[in-house]
């Protein structure tokens, strides 16, 4: 009596063999069988469906189609401009928050009012850097950046003028031929000098540099601003005109206004003269030789 298989069930059972024939439609002749059992049927369904699966994944995966298919995906370069935008705007926001500390401390030297907490020059390099350090310069910064070069190149070759070099180390030329008639005052909070001459006297460029303003104020009537290298900062106020605008360079030696009498502090045709140096006043006789009063 032969020995039964023992994987042989009852029929219809996994391990019950089936024969897959290919025969010819007329002949009847067998060309292909094959010997299977439904258990094995579904192991061959169950691999073709894995290596589906894993085809699909791959295919999704490691090519441009994920973009398409897959919910909530960003694409690589979509990925790499969000991060550029975040940083631009993040330099773009320090860049605004220091010029506008920058401008602060700008009025308030204008102002006549001492700057303790940042420094003018501290707040330049600030600004340096993050405009060095944005990856997409703004609108006219190119045009900027060629103008303080131009200021710089000129205030490298500055011989004009006599006195002694503070820590900007720039020799600086007087405002105008005029004498003395109010010296600096640090207590009495007269942070310059007053130089009286003949009205209609034309006003120097102390060094080279940029006009950071150029307008009217109350008490010091037609008033300009000059903003040197190395934190040195130039003010000239009581001027009958003004010959520069605000973001004009200046070269030194150049005319920027004319002598006058405007503005509620004036009493009669006179230059009111400071000099700042990183946020703090200086006496500019310290720095300039005037003519005796």
């Amino acid at each position: 009596m032969a020995k039964k298989d023992k994987h042989e069930a009852a029929p219809g059972g996994i391990f019950r063999k089936f024969r897959l024939i290919l025969q010819e439609d007329l002949t009847f002749h067998e060309k292909w069988a094959l010997m299977l059992t439904p258990f094995q049927v579904l192991l061959l369904a169950g691999l073709a469906g894995i290596l589906l699966v894993l085809f699909t994944y791959i295919i999704v995966a490691l090519t441009p189609l994920r973009a398409y298919v897959v919910p909530g995906y960003v694409a690589d370069n979509y990925r790499q401009q969000t991060t550029s935008t975040f940083l631009l705007a993040d330099s773009l926001k320090r860049r605004l928050d220091v010029q506008a500390q920058y401008l602060a401390h700008v009025n308030a030297i204008f102002r006549g009012e001492t700057v303790d907490s940042l420094s003018i020059d501290e707040a330049g390099a600030e600004l340096d850097s993050v405009t060095a350090a944005t990856t997409f310069p703004p609108a006219g910064s190119e045009a900027l950046d060629e103008m303080r070069q131009r200021v710089e190149a000129e205030d490298a070759f500055i011989v004009e003028g006599e006195g002694v070099p503070g820590e900007s180390g720039q020799l600086l030329m007087a405002p105008l031929n005029g004498s003395i008639s109010s010296a600096f005052d640090l207590v009495g909070s007269h942070f310059g000098i007053d130089l009286v001459a003949p009205e209609g006297t034309g006003v120097h460029a102390v060094a080279p540099g940029m006009v950071v303003f150029s307008g009217y104020t109350a008490l010091g009537g037609n008033a300009l601003m000059i903003q040197h290298a190395r934190g040195l900062i130039s003010v000239y106020k009581h001027n009958a005109r003004l010959n520069k605008s605000t973001g004009d360079a200046v070269s030194v030696g150049e005319i920027i206004a004319v002598i006058g009498n405007t503005g509620d502090h004036s009493s009669g045709p006179h230059l009111h003269f400071e000099l700042w140096e990183n946020g703090q006043p200086i006496d500019p006789a310290l720095r300039i030789r005037f003519e005796s009063p």
